[in-house]
């Protein structure tokens, strides 16, 4: 059953905090990446597995993103 358009524009802030969120996280490990070249081993893998994981969760929230029916537009 579709979402009504009260209900899609519910859940569209908790969309837009995911993705801050998400973005948030690959923006600061990309700054320690950066700013910490001799970071050891272990810690980066850490890190890298973060930014995989936090642009995998940006890809399925685009899908769900995609999935919503078209809210009218006002003219």
């Amino acid at each position: 059953m579709p979402e009504s358009a009260p209900a899609i524009a519910t859940d569209f802030p908790d969309l837009t905090n995911e993705f801050l969120n998400s973005l948030a996280s690959v923006h600061s490990i990309s700054e320690i990446l950066r700013d910490h070249p001799g970071i050891d081993s272990h810690q980066k893998r850490r890190f890298i597995d973060i930014l995989l994981t936090e642009t995998k969760r940006m890809v399925d929230l685009v899908d769900q993103v995609a999935e919503l029916p078209q809210l009218p537009t006002s003219t």
